[in-house]
């Protein structure tokens, strides 16, 4: 299972500039060597540690729109990033017939 994508690239499109709000809304699109990631998780953390936290999980087209407590979007600050995904689950193999039960030829108690 893959945890943490360390060569993400990833673009914040929305501003932290508020008109009279205490929150700003937060898009942006995850992609790794410049392909959309979908169901990447993004979580924004306070740098010091208080404050709003947010987050979201990417689309098909690896874009995301960040929501808290506080709706959509974290007041303006400081804040650590941090991006997590997970490898999808390998296709169990069919239930219903298995490489033995396909060659075996039967025989006679």
């Amino acid at each position: 299972m893959r945890s943490t994508l360390a060569a993400l690239t990833m673009l914040v499109c929305g501003a932290f500039v508020g008109c009279g709000s205490n929150v700003a809304p937060v898009t942006g699109k995850v992609t790794l060597d410049g392909e959309p990631v979908e169901g990447a998780i993004v979580a924004f953390s306070p740098d010091g540690g208080t404050g709003t936290s947010g987050a979201a999980i990417s689309g098909a087209d690896g874009t995301y729109e960040l929501v808290s407590s506080l709706g959509g979007g974290v007041p303006p600050g400081k804040y650590k990033i941090a991006i997590t995904t997970q490898k999808p689950a390998e296709q169990p193999a069919d239930a219903g017939e298995s490489e033995e039960d396909a060659e075996y030829t039967g025989g006679s108690a």
